[in-house]
């Protein structure tokens, strides 16, 4: 995180936490990332779910605003990610609390 911070001039919009996976079907970003999250598992053969996602707006080369994801933490089967990998209770945990959206189920 500490590359990103000169570059962050906006807020930093949390959506999700390290457990909590709110749902945003009523939001272009936050259902993608939710369908990103939904993607990964699938993809990693349900060893892996990213969490605490998070987006700062940053200003591109071009001038336009862009949103950035960055610090994102994982858990995974084994636990060992890094700080905050709930390794399996983790996982059990997305799949508890996901929902899918429309995104989820064109994937």
């Amino acid at each position: 995180i500490w590359l990103f911070e000169p570059r962050r001039s906006s807020p930093v919009k949390h959506w999700s936490g390290t457990n909590e996976y709110p749902a945003w079907h009523q939001n272009k970003l936050g259902s993608t990332l939710n369908a990103f999250a939904h993607y990964v598992h699938l993809f990693s053969q349900e060893s892996t779910v990213p969490a605490d996602l998070q987006t700062a707006t940053v200003v591109n080369e071009n001038g336009e605003g862009v949103q950035v994801l960055f610090d994102v933490m994982s858990h995974t089967l084994n636990g060992l990610s890094g700080v905050g990998d709930y390794g399996k209770s983790g996982i059990t945990g997305f799949l508890k609390k996901h929902e899918c959206g429309n995104r989820c189920h064109n994937l």
